[in-house]
């Protein structure tokens, strides 16, 4: 049986992180369709192959720099058929909308992880980040906030609403474990 993991946060919380290290520890290898990477596999890791959606080249990866919802969730579908699904970003990871629909589809297997990164530290890795990046513009903490609330309200929805299996990953404890744990659970 297939999981989709669809990993949420803001800014800072560690999704893009998270993966690669998944990517690291568990050798993860590029598929490129196109001449640019679309997805990274994994033969080892749960019973059934994993996928990681997305780029991991630039310095924020994920499944930001795939255009639209529509995509996402063709690049899901593609992919779901194979084995196991992982991905993340931080656009999806502020609405529900199509792709929260599209999720129905799978029920309890349509696992959505949220970090419960504080939002504190998201904001000092941030900062961390744009100094490290020589980024000298404004930086508005407060639009940062706002998407953690709005990450939040996404979690309660889904609590209340659907059927998935939603779950926290601590951030003070070994994300990629966590998400080892959710696709071998069951």
């Amino acid at each position: 049986m297939t999981k989709i993991i669809k990993i949420h946060g803001c800014s800072g919380a560690g999704k893009t992180t998270v993966m690669r290290r998944l990517m690291l520890k568990h050798d993860f290898k590029p598929i490129p369709v196109n001449g640019k990477v679309e997805a990274y596999v994994n033969e080892g890791i749960a019973r059934e192959p994993t996928y990681i959606l997305g780029d991991y080249e630039a310095t924020c990866g994920g499944m930001d720099r795939v255009g639209t919802a529509k995509e996402v969730i063709d690049l899901v579908e593609r992919y779901e058929l194979k084995g196991n699904v992982l991905f993340e970003g931080l656009l999806q990871s502020t609405y529900y909308g199509a792709m929260g629909r599209h999720s129905l589809n799978y029920g309890k297997d349509y696992i959505y992880a949220f970090l419960d990164t504080p939002i504190e530290l998201c904001l000092a890795r941030i900062v961390q980040r744009r100094m490290a990046s020589g980024r000298n513009n404004k930086f508005n903490p407060e639009l940062t906030r706002d998407k953690h609330k709005t990450i939040d309200a996404i979690r309660c929805k889904l609590i209340a609403t659907t059927n998935h299996t939603v779950v926290d990953l601590r951030h003070e404890q070994d994300l990629a474990k966590q998400i080892e744990d959710l696709l071998n659970a069951g």
